[in-house]
């Protein structure tokens, strides 16, 4: 049997999470002209998507895919691309709510039991230098050095970061102004047999309380 597209997997994902009554209404390709991009589910009917909290689906080979949950920190009114400039209907509000929330830790949990990471990715638009941060949930810590960043990089603050609680202080910290774009997302790895075609269950059951913890559904 072919391996299993990137296509297959999101739309059957969408498909196991509608029967557990999680209604995502939207599952397309970031780019529909690579039939490798990755896919977005979410209920945000908005082109680019950027402001909508997101499920997503990356294909690294041909049985293994990278899932989790997405959001992104737009930019201030002064960034010369409008669609990038954040709103107050920007999912990242309410998620900022959330990682402050009692349920955290029980997110965390199940993320750590996935062998999951916190990725962080701080990109100073419209020049598009990337730093890259990712952090194992529980215990939190940081698992990536920037070996390649200058030392006086003001972001390798968060490579010091110990506890949860200060991923969004810290960012807000070093970004008071909202000049840089953030993806943050929690993902895994996850192995896709391409006989039986399923996705485990207990990826599916993961996928769907991340889903409800960000609103997304």
């Amino acid at each position: 049997m072919s391996s299993p597209t990137i296509r297959q997997i999101s739309h059957m994902l969408k498909e196991e999470l509608q029967a557990l009554d999680i209604n995502i209404q939207y599952c397309f390709p970031y780019n529909h002209f690579d039939d490798d991009s990755v896919y977005w589910l979410t209920n945000g009917s908005s082109r680019p998507a950027y402001r909508h909290a997101k499920i997503f689906v990356r294909k690294l080979t041909d049985t293994k895919f990278l899932m989790g949950v997405h959001v992104e920190k737009g930019c201030n009114e002064l960034n010369e691309d409008v669609q990038c400039r954040m709103k107050p209907a920007w999912d990242w509000h309410l998620f900022k709510q959330k990682w402050h929330g009692t349920e955290r830790t029980h997110i965390l949990t199940t993320l750590a039991k996935l062998n999951g990471v916190i990725c962080v990715s701080i990109n100073n638009l419209p020049h598009r230098h990337l730093n890259h941060f990712a952090f194992t949930p529980s215990p939190f810590q940081y698992i990536n050095p920037n070996e390649n960043s200058p030392r006086r990089n003001p972001w390798l603050e968060l490579g010091t970061l110990t506890e949860p609680d200060q991923l969004l202080s810290t960012i807000k910290k070093l970004d008071p102004n909202d000049n840089h774009w953030i993806d943050l997302s929690l993902q895994f790895t996850v192995d896709v047999d391409k006989d039986a075609l399923v996705i485990p269950d207990n990826v599916v059951e993961a996928i769907k309380h991340f889903a409800g913890w960000m609103n997304i559904a």
